[in-house]
């Protein structure tokens, strides 16, 4: 049946490309048959013209008659008007054209005779678009009446050439031009414009058109298909096919073997509807064949690929214990807020738009943590048509919890490269048995900020936190999540923390760690690894890396071992804010903190009203009182409600804690107590502070320096945490407190305070108590020459002062620490502190013991020799004798002497020799400025001392 068709569209086309009007009959039916606007025009057969003959309004008309004539073509006729042709009053000849009518969507080409510019010209319409192709001579029509004679040829290719004569001179060529946009024509036309005077004013003449119609033979091919909603396609077809030629049979979905349930023709689209959804595919095929146009070309088979994926929930997240987000694979329509898809016993309520492809739900009831609940969900329109299909979903409210995601790996300094990607990274570890999504949970990498993607972190697994613009150096198979400008992690010092969209933290890590030495992977190129993963305490829980390519991002750490933590916290100290403010700041994370209340802490003497905690690292919290707390009290802090670490280790209570109102520092309220200048190999230097008033101090207004003629040199602030310094309290100062902890386990930390000391030479200088204005509150000339003569070697031993409250810079007041007491004692009594040297007595001259044993065993080391003088202006000089009454040691020559004092003897000789046991004579011979004299003898027993275990 196509072939038979397809002959016979070639036997009327080739009819119909022939026109011959003669205007000879009046009968408009006579082939050939006109069709259009007849009643408005007439035919005088006298004259053998179409005449136009409508009434006198302002209008149009046109008639047209089919003719397929556009190949090797040639059309000619001539028009008459009996006026001036204007804008308003013109014709227009139709030499092809698509339809019968000739409106704006029509196409083809016509002559215009007339308008504005009196000529004849070529015009070509697609559309609406019309462009003028041929510019005829200016003003040939510019006369009353006008006519003109018209021929127009074109050939095969598309060359055209427009000729117009008049009365009966020859043809003049008025232009020509290329132009084949248009192929093909099915009528010809006559269009006339007219006003009211002029709606009798047009005649047309013969018309001849010969030449071959277009001859259609391009098969039909698909410009365009798009795949709507999942269950329909709309192909776009280069021109109309058959509509006979198009059945269901001719389209299949492979390897499926679907076909459409119906199909419908528009023109050169063709529309396929399916019953049910299209299954998902990246790579799917409709088969088109069979398929014809108006010509009978028959369509080559065409294979037309597409990708379908019907919506559905990519992801469900339980934001909290009300509200349930889903994520979907594609937008999802705007209507859906105005629906309720989801039915569970929780209540959810309609929707509101997270972002174009995600739904937030909000339920009346909340979700306990940990249950599981099933809801389902339904009816959720994509923007691109398809309905989500009816989906069964288990959720489960997991409350974030501190440390669910921990920080396992950080490279801050990859260069020089040992052998990964020469980039940093943060590796991250979800701790928890189910999987954690990452959106809305934010990082800070010293302050700054990033957000979060989309990112499920399966259980137990890793990803890697690296900066978007790496991401095409890693390898595809790793955990990646690019972020874009990521800050760049310090090399040498910095602090991460990992947020949840509650602004709860995950996990908190600053570095330096406290660990083990790394020597050369100091230099960079090796990452910091976790050790435990269950262990939450950062103190030597980290250690540089130790796989061969400097790193294990997205696997398991190199060092990773059984590494439990089993320290218990402890108060590191107490922080002076005001007086009705104070802060405790504890040696590491503490559990519970949050729901720590102002009655979990005791004070007597004082109201709590509230507590606020820090929220980042859990280590400290600030307490407020109802009242500020008055001057020259101290108050005692108990803990009554316990608190632990994240491992359950109890918080230490091992020393008192104590509060109070510090008073400004004067001179003299600290003293300089004991000094180690010349430590022992791998030991450090100290200064030890004595507070000898009846004050509470701060001690951050506590200053040290070297002195120059009595003047401060550099300040060097002890403290700046404001802690306290009770009376009667000993203050540690050194540079490296873990050191001087592992020399002198017996040293109570919360008396030693770590900071930057002036230097402190091995052989004599000095050391300064000062106010930050340089004030100095006491200070200290040390030799080494003050030490004990008998010590083989004074390395590591320090000075310790005799009594805090005899002057400072007496030799009598200062001798070596004991050896039993380790030859030095920070934070503890001094080996060789005596309460009060002076005694009362009779005499002007007395001893504080009648034997000693200077062993340096901390026991009766050194004998004190008390003077006291009823008048000021005494000089003396004090000696020891032997049995043999010979001088062994001059304590004092000629010295004068204040009101009170003592001398030390340290049991060794004026040669620096020990003295032998035995029994010695002290004797004190002074005199005054008036020649008075005063001479005293008192025996003393010099001892082996009590015999060591």
């Amino acid at each position: 049946m196509k072939h038979i068709f397809f002959l016979f569209f070639l036997i009327s086309s080739a009819v119909s490309a022939q026109l011959l009007e003669t205007w000879s009959d009046s009968d408009f039916t006579t082939p050939p048959t006109w069709q259009g606007d007849m009643p408005k025009f007439t035919i005088n057969t006298t004259e053998q013209k179409l005449k136009l003959s409508a009434e006198a309004v302002s209008s149009q008309a046109y008639l047209s008659t089919p003719c397929t004539a556009i190949n090797n073509a040639t059309w000619e006729f001539s028009v008459q008007m009996d006026f001036n042709p204007s804008s308003s009053n013109y014709a227009l000849i139709y030499l092809t054209s698509n339809q019968a009518g000739f409106s704006n969507n029509m196409e083809g080409y016509y002559v215009m005779v007339g308008n504005t510019q009196d000529e004849v010209s070529l015009y070509k319409q697609s559309s609406e678009r019309i462009t003028k192709i041929i510019d005829g001579t200016d003003k040939i029509l510019d006369s009353s009446p006008s006519s003109v004679s018209v021929r127009v040829l074109r050939d095969d290719l598309g060359n055209w050439q427009l000729y117009t004569k008049q009365g009966s001179a020859n043809y003049i060529l008025e232009g020509e031009v290329f132009d084949n946009d248009l192929v093909s024509s099915s009528y010809f036309g006559i269009y006339c414009k007219y006003t009211s005077t002029r709606s009798d004013k047009f005649s047309f003449g013969p018309i001849t058109v010969s030449g071959t119609g277009f001859i259609d033979t391009e098969k039909p091919r698909v410009i365009s298909h798009q795949l709507i909603a999942g269950k329909q396609f709309v192909i776009q077809l280069n021109k109309n096919p058959n509509p006979a030629s198009v059945s269901e049979n001719d389209f299949e979905i492979v390897p499926n073997s679907l076909q459409p349930k119906s199909i419908s023709v528009d023109n050169s689209m063709i529309t396929l509807n399916f019953n049910d959804y299209l299954v998902d595919t990246d790579a799917g095929q409709l088969i088109v064949k069979d398929i014809e146009d108006e010509s009978g070309n028959l369509m080559n088979d065409t294979a037309l690929n597409y990708s379908f994926e019907r919506i559905k929930v990519l992801t469900s997240k339980v934001t909290d214990e009300f509200q349930l987000q889903l994520a979907y694979n594609k937008t999802v329509d705007a209507t859906v807020i105005d629906t309720n898809p989801i039915s569970s016993a929780l209540n959810f309520g309609n929707p509101t738009l997270v972002n174009d492809s995600a739904l937030l739900f909000k339920s009346d009831n909340p979700m306990a943590v940990d249950q599981t609940y099933r809801i389902s969900v339904s009816g959720i329109l994509a923007e691109s048509g398809d309905i989500m299909k009816d989906t069964i979903i288990d959720i489960t409210y997991r409350k974030p919890g501190r440390y669910d995601i921990v920080f396992t790996e950080i490279m801050p300094d990859p260069t020089p490269n040992i052998g990964l990607y020469d980039s940093e990274y943060i590796e991250i570890h979800n701790r928890r048995d189910y999987p954690i999504n990452l959106e809305g949970m934010w990082l800070t990498i010293n302050g700054k900020k990033s957000v979060l993607p989309n990112h499920e972190l399966p259980p137990d697994s890793y990803a890697l936190i690296i900066n978007q613009n790496e991401l095409e150096n890693w390898p595809n198979d790793l955990p990646l999540i690019g972020i874009k400008s990521l800050p760049a992690l310090n090399n040498n010092s910095g602090t991460l923390v990992l947020y949840y969209a509650n602004n709860l933290v995950s996990d908190v890590l600053q570095y330096p760690l406290m660990m083990e030495e790394g020597g050369f992977k100091t230099e960079g190129g090796w990452s910091l690894e976790r050790i435990d993963n269950e262990n939450q305490q950062p103190e030597f829980n980290w250690s540089y890396s130790t796989h061969l390519d400097g790193g294990t991002p997205g696997l398991d750490n190199s060092v990773i071992n059984f590494n439990p933590d089993i320290t218990a916290p402890y108060l590191k100290y107490i922080s002076y804010i005001n007086p009705s403010t104070f802060a405790f700041v504890f040696s590491e994370t503490l559990k519970g903190l949050d729901n720590f209340t102002p009655s979990g802490i005791q004070i007597e003497g004082a109201a709590i009203s509230d507590i606020a905690y820090d929220s980042i690292f859990l280590k400290s919290f600030q307490i407020y009182f109802s009242n500020e707390l008055q001057l020259q009290q101290t108050f005692t802090v108990n803990f009554v409600s316990s608190l632990s670490d994240f491992a359950d280790n109890n918080l230490s209570s091992n020393h008192s804690l104590r509060i109070g109102i510090p008073e400004a520092l004067d001179s003299f309220d600290i003293v300089i107590n004991e000094v180690l200048f010349d430590p022992a190999p791998d030991g450090i230097d100290f200064v030890e502070l004595y507070n000898r008033s009846d004050k509470i101090l701060n001690r951050s207004d506590i200053y040290l320096s070297s002195l120059t003629d009595l003047v401060a040199d550099e300040l060097e602030q002890v403290n700046d945490k404001n802690q306290l310094l009770f009376p009667s309290d000993y203050l540690v100062v050194t540079e490296d407190s873990f050191v001087l902890s592992q020399f002198h386990p017996s040293a109570i930390s919360e008396f030693i305070n770590q900071s930057h000391l002036p230097s402190l030479n091995d052989d004599e200088g000095n050391i300064a108590i000062t106010k930050n204005t340089g004030e100095i509150i006491d200070h200290f000339e040390y030799t080494d020459d003050m030490h004990f003569a008998l010590l083989r070697d004074k390395e590591g031993v320090s000075l310790e002062r005799i009594n805090p409250h005899a002057t400072t810079n007496s030799p009598h007041n200062w001798h070596s620490a004991s050896e039993q007491s380790g030859y030095s004692t920070p934070t503890l009594q001094n080996s060789q502190y005596a309460e009060n040297p002076l005694r009362s007595n009779t005499k002007w001259l007395s001893i504080d013991k009648e034997e000693f044993s200077p062993n340096a065993d901390g026991t009766s080391d050194n004998l004190h020799i008390n003077y006291s003088l009823d008048k000021a202006g005494w000089t003396g000089t004090v000696a020891v004798y032997n049995r043999y009454g010979h001088v062994i040691k001059t304590i004092a020559h000629n010295e004068l002497l204040g009101l009170k004092g003592f001398f030390t003897w340290d049991g060794t000789t004026d040669n620096l020799e020990k003295a032998p046991i035995g029994i010695y004579i002290v004797y004190g011979d002074i005199f005054s400025s008036t020649g008075k004299t005063k001479k005293e003898k008192i025996t003393v027993v010099l001892t082996a001392g009590a015999k060591r275990e």
